[in-house]
């Protein structure tokens, strides 16, 4: 799912993108604790260009036409507990590359 992972000894931050605008910034140290799982329900998180507020991650995929039975077989990647991206889908404003 992933395209690219940029990792840059000197940099503290690693890139990782999917293509397009999907990409995202975590320290280094972090990497070791994210987790690829199944979005739970009802759960939320900041959709990249969302200055405030979240959204429920089932009405993204309503808004961007997604079928149910493709909904259930995508991942999310967390961050202690968080969602810092849906692949290929969308980025976590909290994540976003400056």
């Amino acid at each position: 799912m992933c395209s690219s992972v940029r990792l840059d000894e000197k940099e503290e931050y690693t890139e990782i993108s999917w293509g397009g605008k999907e990409r995202l910034r975590i320290k280094k140290t972090s990497l070791e604790e994210l987790v690829v799982r199944k979005a739970n329900n009802g759960e939320r998180f900041q959709p990249l260009g969302m200055s405030r507020g979240t959204k429920k991650v089932s009405d993204l995929f309503t808004d961007l036409k997604i079928e149910s039975f493709i909904r259930r077989e995508l991942p999310v990647v967390s961050y202690h507990d968080e969602i810092v991206a849906i692949p290929g889908i969308e980025v976590s404003e909290k994540f976003r590359l400056p």
